[in-house]
């Protein structure tokens, strides 16, 4: 759910920001380094609606302004042990003239507990000994474990989605509609694709209830919803499934449409760089994110941007679409029985816009960078449910071998496309979709 600050007796949670390094920095820190000085500038920031108010630079420059306590005294940083706290020399706060620490988390501390960002920590103070230490890292209180942690998934082959993610199984009709013709798997990079008002947040409404209602049933199962979008009534959507699903393993983070493109940019790297950790550690990761195509336009308009490869069609340098499809949410990708990472977003189609930024996604990477595609189309004459799936665009790839469907599933799979596309030579688009629309109606569960 939606993180703060808890305050009791001093205790709280955040997230761990930090400094980028320069590329020999980091091939220099991989090579195995042992000197904690060398580690990575590392801040805890309470949430990430603080990116709304404060540049990431900002944040890292002021942290040590910020405290865990509130009283008088001097406090020193302490690292957990399996034998308990050590103190360490560095400070977290005085009412002295030495330097503190404040949010920073010192070299040594960062080092010991190996954080990266995206580490959701939690905060004890002790005021007896007058320590503040890390009693958790993603929940988890045993050193042992954090500490052998991979820090990201570099070490790990990427392969298509080896398990199928059933969010169909639990009767939603458009969800039965849209898997039928392509069915989702544990790894994927899926992609709705629509103009504007076809359904798009309609649907990942209802992926995100359904991705929750999975992670109730699997812990292993972990969701994490981005939020960049036009309509702030949207938010409130995806906050109500979340509420409603109580039990349910996730997290939401959002920058509205009318917060600085640098804070929206932040906001979707923060959320990536949490879900590739996250993943690392060995779960099964969905990103659901609404949208990826204005995300992508947000980058072009934020200070990250500097133009380099020039500029594509709709006014989108090719830098955006390298940092944000390529290295953010390219990322998608099985990594063996126990781990995946699942991306799952919206699109503005460029079939209505072809010359705006935020359809240049759809026109320069929708068929590259992702392993299944749901188009939307809109037919007026249509009566509700809104959503209406061109099923000649939407598909997910099977490579020889690499197939995650049963063989029940993919036998229904054959009979409803050899079903719609019976007289395909004199059968309309709509047509087609009303013998889809009634199918689902008389099959509402999976027979598999």
């Amino acid at each position: 759910m939606v993180n703060q600050s808890i305050e009791e007796g001093g205790d709280m949670i955040g997230y761990v920001l930090q400094k980028e390094m320069s590329n020999l920095a980091k091939k220099l820190y991989d090579v195995g380094t042992s000197d904690p000085n060398e580690y990575p500038q590392t801040v805890i920031i309470i949430d990430t609606r603080q990116f709304t108010e404060f540049r990431r630079r900002e944040l890292l420059a002021r942290s040590k302004e910020h405290t865990v306590v509130n009283k008088d005294g001097t406090y020193y940083w302490g690292i957990l042990t399996e034998k308990g706290i050590v103190r360490t020399d560095a400070l977290h706060s005085t009412a002295g003239p030495e330097d503190t620490f404040g949010l920073e988390i010192p070299p040594v501390v960062a080092f010991e507990y190996k954080l990266v960002e995206g580490d959701e920590v939690g905060i004890v103070v002790n005021h007896t000994e007058k320590v503040v230490f890390i009693c958790s890292v993603n929940g988890e209180q045993d050193p042992r474990i954090f500490r052998a942690w991979p820090k990201d998934l570099s070490g790990f082959q990427s392969d298509y989605p080896r398990a199928p993610l059933l969010v169909e199984k639990y009767g939603d009709f458009d969800l039965r509609v849209m898997t039928l013709l392509a069915p989702i798997g544990l790894g994927s990079s899926y992609w709705i694709i629509a103009p504007g008002g076809s359904g798009k947040t309609w649907l990942l409404v209802k992926l995100l209830d359904a991705c929750l209602k999975l992670s109730k049933e699997d812990n292993n199962i972990y969701v994490m919803m981005g939020y960049v979008g036009d309509r702030p009534e949207d938010a409130s959507q995806y906050l109500e499934v979340f509420r409603k699903n109580k039990q349910g393993h996730g997290e939401f983070h959002q920058a509205a449409w009318n917060t600085n493109p640098d804070s929206q940019v932040d906001v979707a790297t923060f959320v990536m760089r949490r879900a590739r950790r996250l993943t690392a550690t060995g779960k099964h990761v969905i990103v659901l994110f609404d949208s990826i195509s204005r995300t992508v336009a947000a980058h072009t308009a934020s200070s990250y941007a500097t133009g380099e490869g020039g500029m594509i069609g709709g006014g989108i340098y090719r830098q955006s679409l390298t940092d944000m499809i390529a290295l953010l949410f390219g990322t998608h990708g099985s990594y063996g029985k126990d781990r995946s990472l699942t991306i799952i977003g919206t699109v503005l189609s460029s079939s209505d816009t072809k010359k705006t930024s935020e359809s240049a996604v759809d026109q320069e990477t929708s068929d590259s960078s992702t392993t299944g595609i749901c188009r939307l189309v809109k037919i007026p004459t249509l009566r509700r449910p809104w959503v209406s799936v061109n099923e000649a665009e939407t598909f997910t790839r099977f490579p020889d071998g690499r197939d995650f469907r049963s063989a029940k599933q993919k036998a229904e799979m054959a009979y409803v496309l050899k079903w719609i596309r019976e007289d395909s030579g004199s059968r309309i688009a709509e047509e087609a979709h009303k013998r889809l629309l009634g199918y689902v109606r008389d099959n509402p569960l999976p027979k598999y």
